[in-house]
């Protein structure tokens, strides 16, 4: 059982999970979603920063009050502090609450090049379909390496790991987690259910 969930369940688990994402995103990318026009894959930033992006933020903390002084130096009466209700929380309880804005936000300068988002598009089509049917898997998982590596640069950097304090609704983790998947498919290859398995076999050499 060891040996067939290395050598052949955990490649494809692997496959077939980030080929689902792949290609859906992928698709969306270069085909565009529902009345876009995103000319097959060059403009598929263009369409996807026209809309606002919701924006994470803190609210701002809020600071005591320091009760007033008489002319002597001694802090006033105040009134009597009721205590809370049964089950109300109090303001040391209360947790702070996220903030989300929706703002605009200008597609990032090196995403404004239409062929690097024609690559990216189908780059990411492409390497999920490679995946899904196992050809030239290495190869495949290297190309969305690269292009995760572009992605956070170019534009989840700035949003900061779970988004907290930035634009969009996923920070760079969700490129983590695919580049730490294809770096695994890099070390186990695409299994037994893989095309290059039966495209690469070596042939056994004939003794003499």
């Amino acid at each position: 059982m060891g040996e067939f969930s290395r050598n052949t369940l955990a490649p494809l688990v692997l496959r077939v999970g980030l080929a689902v994402m792949l290609i859906y995103s992928g698709y969306d990318m270069v085909y565009g979603r529902a009345g876009t026009d995103p000319e097959w894959g060059t403009r598929w930033a263009d369409q996807l920063y026209t809309d606002p992006q919701p924006r994470v933020t803190y609210p701002p903390e809020r600071k005591e009050k320091t009760p007033p002084e008489s002319k002597e130096g001694a802090p006033q009466p105040q009134d009597k502090i009721q205590p809370p209700a049964k089950g109300e929380k109090t303001s040391e309880q209360r947790t702070p609450r996220l903030r989300v804005t929706l703002e605009q936000q200008p597609v990032p300068d090196k995403l404004q090049d239409k062929y690097v988002q024609a690559v990216a598009a189908w780059g990411i089509l492409v390497g999920g379909i490679a995946l899904a049917i196992g050809l030239m898997t290495r190869m495949a998982g290297l190309l969305i390496i690269l292009i995760e590596l572009g992605a956070i640069y170019t534009v989840t950097w700035d949003r900061g790991s779970l988004s907290l304090g930035g634009f969009g609704p996923v920070g760079f983790e969700y490129n983590v987690v695919i580049i730490v998947a294809c770096l695994t498919l890099l070390l186990l290859g695409g299994g037994e259910f893989a095309l290059d398995r039966y495209l690469f076999r070596r042939k056994p050499t004939a003794k003499a």
